[in-house]
């Protein structure tokens, strides 16, 4: 199971003027994924990235800015101020579109949720990253997206984890594993 607990709910913004840059949501389609290891959730958020790139296709390009750092920032921003976290019930895994994740926004999504959704904007922009599924203590816990600064050897890279109350910060974790997208 996915999720890390954010420390309190948030006052988000209602957020209507973004509507335009949206699909509507079917409300049916979020993945309840019940049976299988981490690896094949991550699998599976991977292929709602790709077949619903044109839910963001719209908001990512208000979100990008002069440089790389501005534009992540803008994202983390965005979605922390617009999208209350949640986590799911206890033992069902949600998956939903970004429309979807858009249209729960004031009842909450949960860190997969984010991910996908951050995904999304990043790949619709065609900047590299990966999510990064974390442990801190037993079993898989939470996920969220990681962006290798380019060309730099010292393997820097900047978060986006809309759970956490900052952007660029990453909770110290026990282990880790990711899982690079491909573009």
């Amino acid at each position: 199971m996915l999720g890390l607990v954010a420390s309190r709910r948030r006052t988000i913004q209602l957020g209507t003027e973004y509507n335009k840059h949206f699909p509507n949501a079917d409300h049916a389609e979020k993945i309840n994924f019940n049976d299988g290891t981490v690896k094949d959730t991550v699998q599976e958020m991977q292929k709602i990235v790709d077949r619903t790139l044109h839910q963001t296709a719209a908001i990512a390009k208000t979100l990008k800015r002069n440089t790389l750092p501005e534009t992540l920032d803008a994202i983390w921003t965005f979605l922390y101020k617009h999208v209350q976290y949640k986590l799911d019930r206890p033992n069902v895994e949600e998956l939903r579109e970004p429309a979807r994740s858009w249209a729960d926004r004031s009842s909450g999504i949960d860190c997969d949720c984010f991910s996908i959704f951050v995904s999304s904007i990043l790949s619709n922009l065609n900047i590299k990253h990966k999510f990064r599924i974390t442990k801190y203590g037993a079993g898989w816990q939470h996920v969220y997206v990681v962006i290798p600064v380019p060309d730099n050897k010292k393997g820097e890279y900047w978060v986006i984890d809309c759970v956490l109350d900052r952007f660029n910060f990453e909770k110290t974790y026990t282990d880790k594993f990711d899982y690079t997208m491909e573009n």
